[in-house]
């Protein structure tokens, strides 16, 4: 996970990474319902739209505790969520509310490529079943060097 087995062991941050990509994604649908012009009045009764800001609130306040506790004791483990507090430039880069929100982004961006990501490989070995064998060996063997 992008921050560490502390955010990846933490059920709350990954349905909120879940619901964060839900919300969005059914709040766009709805608002699309409505002319532009009524758009900002609209998304203030889709509630959907409304739990977005929630989502944020809960980021920062789980994800910016533990970047203080980062910069307090040095800590440095390497995960995305270093990387960024390591190569943010600028004022707004380095901005923690900043950084938490682009996590929770990140997050929602990766649920999406991570489950089509196996879709696609079953498709592949439907299609390519002569490579099933050889991938096999070689799980096989990776499993038997780091075990």
């Amino acid at each position: 996970m992008f921050g560490g087995k502390q955010l990846s062991q933490n059920t709350e941050w990954v349905n909120t990474t879940i619901t964060f990509a839900v919300d969005g994604f059914i709040g766009a649908q709805k608002i699309k319902k409505y002319p532009r012009i009524l758009r900002p009045l609209a998304a203030r009764f889709i509630p959907e739209i409304a739990k977005i800001k929630n989502h944020y609130e809960f980021a920062r306040n789980l994800l910016i505790p533990i970047m203080q506790e980062r910069k307090r004791t040095g800590e440095k483990p390497m995960d995305l969520l270093q990387w960024m507090m390591d190569n943010a430039k600028g004022p707004e880069e380095t901005d923690e509310a900043f950084i938490a929100d682009i996590m929770l982004k990140v997050s929602f961006a990766a649920i999406h490529t991570s489950a089509a990501a196996p879709t696609q490989l079953i498709y592949d070995l439907c299609q390519i079943p002569e490579i099933v064998a050889p991938l096999r060996e070689e799980m096989q063997a990776a499993l038997l060097e780091t075990s």
